[in-house]
């Protein structure tokens, strides 16, 4: 039940008790003037003269009947004609009340209404000022948080026998990164560089704890060929190609991917995904490629 139902209730409740006041005063009134209208009737027939009373009992003239009853009738109609002036007055005061009280109903209405508003309007601005904290809130963790990727990969060592690339993993952040995971791999492929790495390559990675990295510091990591990948049966004909001068027949890929946690939300794990690549021989240069690059 709301507030207007209550004060609705509360001014009937009110009204009716008052009214139950009124029509007992007037029952009280109307009380009070029957024993006064049946003692001066009394009166007026001990007053009479004994003439009077001896001609009642003998059958006086009907004249004097006739005035007796027009007095009693004056009377009666005296006591009906204040009954009714209370009456009347009684219905103009609770007429008078009923209005006082409809125009405090409608402006409790308005009131409720506008306060209702303003409850609204205050519950829109605390939603308001949540988003806004909120947003606040996930901005400086952003901005705090840890970022790990990798920095200044080069290749090494590179010959028909294996391929070395190293490279630094680096926090950008402005917290620790805990429990840092990482691998990477080096991948030959004799395809066309236009087929991009093998998404096979990337479900096979498993990433092996490594420690925790301090913001704006780094550390080394290495990438070498998988064991049993035959680098030198595919890149034997490849560098006899290059030392005559032609063009590699084959792509150097070096894939990888660091997953760690910040210290806000350590339930959740980031992860930072790489790819580079390496075209062509004795150019040793690594490009990133088109896709398999990005963090979270």
């Amino acid at each position: 039940m709301d507030y207007v139902t209550r004060q609705f209730i509360n001014l009937t409740k009110k009204f009716r008790k008052e009214l139950r006041l009124y029509v007992s005063k007037l029952d009280r009134a109307l009380d009070k003037q029957a024993p006064a209208i049946r003692e001066n009737a009394k009166a007026e027939n001990v007053n009479q003269p004994p003439t009077q009373q001896i001609s009642a009992t003998v059958n006086l003239p009907e004249s004097i009947e006739i005035h007796h009853r027009a007095d009693e009738a004056i009377q009666q109609g005296s006591y009906q004609n204040r009954t009714l002036l209370l009456s009347f007055v009684t219905f103009l005061a609770l007429s008078i009340y009923a209005f006082i009280v409809w125009l405090q109903y409608r402006e409790m209405i308005n009131a409720t209404g506008v306060a209702q508003r303003t409850i609204q309007e205050s519950r829109w601005n605390r939603r308001q000022s949540e988003k806004a904290l909120n947003a606040t809130v996930q901005q400086f963790r952003l901005d705090q948080r840890a970022w790990l990727g990798i920095q200044d990969p080069r290749v090494v060592k590179f010959d028909r026998g294996n391929a070395l690339v190293e490279f630094w993993v680096s926090n950008t952040g402005k917290t620790p990164g805990c429990e840092v995971r990482m691998d990477s791999s080096v991948r030959i492929d004799h395809r066309d560089p236009s087929n991009g790495p093998s998404e096979e390559w990337f479900t096979e990675l498993k990433p092996k704890p490594t420690g925790t990295v301090p913001p704006q510091s780094r550390y080394t990591a290495k990438a070498t060929d998988l064991p049993g990948q035959n680098h030198m049966r595919i890149f034997d004909d490849c560098f006899k190609r290059a030392e005559l001068g032609g063009r590699t027949c084959a792509t150097l890929y070096v894939i990888g991917k660091v997953e760690y946690k910040d210290i806000f939300s350590k339930n959740a794990t980031h992860s930072t995904e790489f790819c580079l690549r390496m075209e062509h021989y004795p150019n040793l240069d690594l490009t990133y490629c088109d896709s398999h690059n990005g963090m979270n």
